[in-house]
C-alpha cells in the first residue's frame, strides 16, 4: 500500500551506513540482474570519462593536495577536481564499472584498471566491441582490450596522435 512505502530519505540513510565496497557490490548485483533480462546485453560497451570540480573550485589559488584526491587537470581549459571514468553496457545503458581518479590523470592511463575491474565482474564472452572517445586512443589500449576482453577497442582518432588530423 502507498502508506507502507518508506520515505525516500530512509533509503539514503541506509546507503549512508554502507561501506563503499558494500555499496559497489549492491549496485553490481542489481546491474547484473538487469543485464540478464536485456535481449542484447553484453554485446557492446562504451567507455568514457568526465571531470567533476572539487568544492574548492571557486577559490582563486589552489595548490595540488588542498582537497584530498583532487588535482588540477585539463578539460575545456583547466579545472581543479576529479575524473570519473565509466564502462557502460550499451544496450541497457547501465554503468557496469566505474573508477574515480585525480583531475590530472590521463584517460589512457586509467584504461587498464577500469577494464580489469569490468572483466573481473561480468561475463564478457558475448562482447563484440568496446567503444570509446579519442581520450582512450592508443595502440597500448587497443592491444590490452584485445588481450583482456577478446574484442576490438574502437575509438575516435585523437588528432594529437594523427599527422593527417593535426592541422585541424
Amino acid at each position: 500500500e502507498p502508506e507502507d512505502v518508506p520515505d525516500g530519505t530512509s533509503l539514503w540513510r541506509a546507503f549512508d551506513d554502507l561501506q563503499p565496497e558494500e555499496l559497489r557490490n549492491c549496485l553490481q548485483s542489481m546491474c547484473g540482474e538487469l543485464l540478464t533480462d536485456h535481449e542484447h546485453a553484453g554485446e557492446f560497451v562504451v567507455i568514457d570519462g568526465t571531470h567533476i570540480a572539487a568544492w574548492a573550485n571557486t577559490r582563486e589559488e589552489i595548490e595540488n593536495g588542498d582537497v584530498e584526491g583532487a588535482s588540477w587537470g585539463k578539460h575545456e581549459g583547466s579545472f581543479y577536481g576529479y575524473k570519473v571514468l565509466l564502462v557502460v553496457e550499451a544496450a541497457s545503458e547501465l554503468p557496469v564499472a566505474i573508477t574515480m581518479e585525480t583531475g590530472k590523470r590521463n584517460d589512457t592511463a586509467a584504461f587498464e584498471p577500469l577494464i580489469k575491474e569490468f572483466d573481473g565482474q561480468y561475463d564478457t564472452d558475448d562482447l563484440q566491441a568496446a567503444l570509446a572517445d579519442a581520450g582512450f586512443d592508443s595502440q597500448d589500449n587497443r592491444e590490452f582490450c584485445r588481450e583482456e576482453l577478446d574484442c576490438p577497442l574502437l575509438t575516435a582518432i585523437n588528432p594529437r596522435r594523427s599527422s593527417s588530423l593535426s592541422c585541424f
